[in-house]
């Protein structure tokens, strides 16, 4: 890969103190994304896995004191040239581009900082992120003319090649814009407490997994990303019980030992599903890229949760014509749920003497055993019984209690 010598990284901010108790902040930074992930050194040439394979479940490949056996190495020519033949012609490749190099994220905010009555501060910002030259994935062996199936690979006509060519590109982009509120009480007279909330949108173009899922069109893959939720709020609050020496409530003696030193602490966080994607369109027939299917009205959400239960409306999408993609587009379909989670933990602290402590906690992760829904099935289908706008499944944990102690020294 080629050296790239245009990362700067610069950054910049100002504070204006109006008052003493309110300040105005705002700030400007840019930054080099590093690469995803290694999976460049676990490719060929870097290395190559062996699998070995006994004739049944019955009987051993071999053993550690024979060896392995001899590696069946790939043949490279000297020009380094491999004609795709064979396997080959329907393997997945990953292709490295010489120019290729780390992307870069723009972002900047703008707060307002007033102190409050009671320990309270308050903060209000708008907050903004463009990345640019981001490192996507992108199949440069997809169908890029609609109905043509195979034939509209690039490398079919040349090489009768059907496989992926995953290659990592700087097309990727993203775009994220956001209201930032918060309110934090400052540990006082036994109790702390913030609340935050956002209201903010995310862009991008490619899916985390699977990376710039249309090739033939990258307008239909620009959309909200994979987790962006429109609303998330958050409390966490810690309260110390107000037993035991030296509290409000006094007891001196074993009893204050007991009852004193107890600390509850609380997680609570709601959010906003995620959006759907509508797909299923299987008379594409355009290798390579995603299908959509066609909206035909407004979009409604029922909400019934469950299997056999509409969460949303079904009537108004349909199957396209064979070859034509859908007037739908990435992540254009309702929200899915949302959900809300409350997690709880009390301990207590004893001391040992100098600086060690022994402490004893008791963590429940879902206090309320709350239910929390998967995203309905989005593969579009007329087929009679079939779970199309249902619930089928949950995610997340049920409740759980955990108990601990530990000894700091």
């Amino acid at each position: 890969m080629k050296n790239y010598f245009k990362n700067f990284g610069p950054r910049t901010g100002i504070q204006w103190r109006l008052n003493d108790l309110t300040v105005v902040r705002a700030g400007y930074g840019a930054s080099t994304i590093p690469f995803p992930d290694n999976r460049f050194a676990f490719a060929f040439p870097v290395k190559q896995n062996y699998q070995g394979t006994s004739a049944n479940n019955f009987q051993r490949q071999g053993s550690m004191a024979a060896g392995f056996p001899a590696p069946v190495l790939a043949s490279i020519p000297a020009d380094g040239l491999i004609t795709p033949t064979g396997t080959l012609q329907n393997s997945l490749f990953d292709v490295i581009p010489e120019g290729l190099h780390e992307g870069k994220l723009h972002s900047w905010n703008v707060a307002f900082q007033r102190q409050l009555p009671y320990g309270f501060t308050a903060d209000i910002a708008y907050v903004g992120s463009r990345g640019v030259g981001l490192v996507a994935d992108l199949d440069t062996n997809a169908s890029l003319i609609y109905g043509s199936n195979n034939n509209g690979r690039p490398q079919f006509a040349q090489f009768g090649r059907t496989g992926v060519n995953r290659t990592r590109t700087n097309q990727g982009k993203s775009q994220y814009h956001g209201l930032q509120i918060k309110a934090d009480r400052r540990f006082q007279n036994g109790f702390l407490v913030t609340n935050s909330y956002t209201l903010g949108r995310s862009l991008d173009l490619a899916q985390e997994n699977t990376g710039i899922g249309t090739p033939i069109d990258f307008d239909l893959s620009w959309a909200r990303s994979d987790p962006d939720r429109l609303h998330n709020w958050v409390t966490s609050a810690v309260y110390e019980l107000p037993w035991g020496p030296n509290r409000r409530w006094m007891s001196e003696g074993t009893l204050g030992k007991i009852i004193g030193g107890w600390q509850l602490s609380g997680l609570f966080v709601a959010q906003s599903g995620v959006a759907l994607t509508i797909g299923g369109n299987s008379q594409l027939n355009t290798p390579g890229n995603t299908a959509f299917v066609n909206l035909n009205g407004e979009q409604t959400v029922i909400g019934k949760l469950g299997p056999g239960l509409p969460y949303f409306d079904t009537s108004v999408y349909s199957l396209p014509a064979p070859g034509v993609q859908g007037n739908m587009k990435r992540h254009s379909g309702p929200e899915g749920p949302g959900f809300w989670q409350l997690d709880s933990s009390l301990f207590k602290r004893f001391p040992l003497g100098a600086s060690r402590y022994g402490e004893f906690r008791v963590d429940a992760y879902n206090v309320t055993n709350s239910v929390r829904w998967g995203n309905p099935n989005t593969g579009f289908s007329t087929a009679t019984g079939n779970n199309f706008g249902t619930i089928t499944g949950t995610t997340g944990a049920q409740r759980s209690v955990r108990f601990g102690a530990r000894i700091v020294f």
